[in-house]
């Protein structure tokens, strides 16, 4: 387990419990892959990176950022956090990743900046599985998780990438899944994904299957886009609170009627 998560569990398990069961542990992941070294430059991930990372520490998030990873430096964050999430059952997750990705044999890849494609199959030795990811969140205790590819197809792709792979299987029921690839021209400023993320965030509390649906109504009229999107089947809160669950009144008893008392006979 990365130093980083280790001594943030470390802190969970010795705060007193009143804490713990106040305020709920939410953890995230957030990667923003711009400065690419043989594709174009993502400066719009860089930036999104940033916005998503901030908006989730107002919610209460521990997040861990990292920018421009390698292969081994991407697989080892992934997998870090789901050391992570699996010593903190309970807790609420938010995965993100920004930057290229491929398909290649009916997998995705998530692109490293130093990743060089000179044929297809290079993916499978520069790139790290979509699979990964998801199996960090899904195969965790949680009790919410979100997990974002906010992407961007490399110039000269030949196929778009099989997002809809990553929904086979099991663990979904706790946890949202939107996958975007823009194709052509890389967005410019921050990701529609990425703002869309920060305006659901906006208002508290924050429940899951709301806030995919938010996700997903973000890129009608698109059509640059490919949009993949797993919707929970039922409500879980991300975070913020619960609102109250208010008491019925109690209905009142009815006070049985008293005859009127009799009135004494006139005297003759």
């Amino acid at each position: 387990m990365g130093t980083r998560w280790l001594a943030m569990s470390v802190a969970v398990l010795i705060a007193p419990l009143s804490v713990r069961a106040a305020e709920p542990l939410k953890l995230a992941l957030v990667i923003g892959n711009g400065s690419y070294q043989a594709l174009p430059p993502l400066p719009s991930c860089l930036s999104s990176a940033r916005v998503v990372a901030a908006t989730l520490q107002r919610a209460g998030f521990t997040v861990r950022e990292q920018t421009n990873e390698s292969n081994g430096r991407l697989g080892t964050a992934i997998s870090d956090f789901a050391d992570a999430l699996a010593a903190a059952p309970g807790a609420a997750a938010v995965l993100y990743f920004c930057g290229y990705a491929v398909g290649f044999n009916g997998r995705v890849f998530l692109l490293p900046t130093p990743a060089t494609l000179e044929r297809s199959t290079d993916a499978l030795t520069q790139g790290v599985v979509g699979r990964l990811p998801v199996q960090a969140v899904t195969g965790a205790p949680v009790r919410a998780g979100l997990i974002l590819f906010d992407t961007v197809a490399p110039p000269g792709a030949s196929a778009p990438t099989p997002f809809a792979t990553l929904l086979d299987g099991t663990g979904l029921d706790s946890t949202g899944v939107v996958a975007v690839q823009s194709v052509g021209s890389a967005p410019q400023g921050s990701t529609t994904l990425a703002v869309a993320l920060s305006a659901a965030f906006a208002q508290q509390p924050v429940e899951l299957k709301a806030t995919v649906q938010t996700l997903r109504n973000a890129f009608a009229g698109q059509p640059s886009t490919t949009l993949v999107v797993h919707e929970p089947p039922s409500p879980r809160l991300l975070a913020g609170e619960a609102a109250p669950v208010q008491a019925a009144a109690p209905t009142p008893t009815p006070t049985p009627s008293q005859p009127a008392p009799s009135q004494p006979a006139p005297s003759q």
